[in-house]
């Protein structure tokens, strides 16, 4: 029997027979119409009712479980655990897989074409831009890292740099990337435009204990990357790189 009140509507427990006031709201989400008043007259009414399912072996293991007979319409893979159902879903994956039912490069494909989108989506609304110890602003690239700023400005506007060449600061202020203060100019003419010599102990050494290649050292501060080398074997660095054969034991 069920008793209205105004707020909160009594029911009576369909197994011990207890009254429990709950929610309206709980009252119409009832799609059973049935009502516990608590989770173990529940789970005792639940058992003392006929069965509908039976007793089916694991995929995996060979273990016997009880499925219902909903489960056993939608499915006919059966699994005892978590694990056992892991490992079956990995065989079967396989088997599409091997059998060409799933393309793995396709989707491998199409989800890095959805994180390159993602990924330049949020570059253009807020890219992430640093200044390193020498004082020239970096600006993370998508799928590539970290770049110097001059360059990522000058390359903007006028396409990628030639081979041996760097972008050189009018002037002198590295912190001023407009486009208007840079000049491309070969390695060699920017050394010699600095008439200062350049303190390689100074301005190499932080970049090379962070594992720059020559090149990375000499684009960097302005340099010539024959110098670089001549410097780090001066005081028996090894390369960084991993393709220079010559240098690598």
């Amino acid at each position: 029997m069920i008793i209205k009140k105004s707020t909160r509507v009594q029911v009576g427990c369909e197994y011990c027979g207890k009254t429990k006031m709950i929610s309206p709201s709980k009252f119409k989400a009832s799609k059973s119409g049935t009502f516990y008043c608590s989770k173990k007259c529940r789970g005792r009414f639940r058992s003392a009712m006929p069965k509908s399912g039976k007793e089916i072996l694991c995929n995996i293991c060979g273990k016997k479980k009880y499925v219902f007979a909903s489960q056993i319409k939608r499915t006919n893979n059966f699994y005892c655990s978590a694990k056992c159902q892991g490992i079956g879903y990995s065989k079967l994956l396989k088997h599409r897989f091997a059998s060409g039912e799933i393309d793995r490069n396709k989707i491998t494909r199409n989800a890095n074409i959805a994180t390159k989108k993602n990924y330049e989506k949020k570059f253009k609304i807020n890219p992430t831009i640093r200044i390193n110890e020498l004082g020239y602003s970096q600006i993370y690239i998508p799928l590539t890292g970290y770049i110097f700023y001059h360059r990522y400005v000058w390359e903007k506007k006028n396409g990628p740099i030639p081979t041996g060449y760097i972008i050189h600061h009018i002037d002198k202020d590295v912190s001023n990337n407009k486009i208007e203060n840079l000049k491309c100019m070969d390695s060699l003419s920017h050394q010699r435009l600095h008439k200062e010599k350049l303190d390689y102990n100074k301005y190499a050494l932080p970049l090379y204990k962070k594992g720059l290649t020559d090149i990375e050292i000499a684009n960097a501060i302005g340099a010539v990357r024959i110098n670089v080398g001549n410097w780090r074997r001066k005081h028996n660095l090894k390369y960084n790189g991993k393709h220079h054969k010559k240098e690598t034991s």
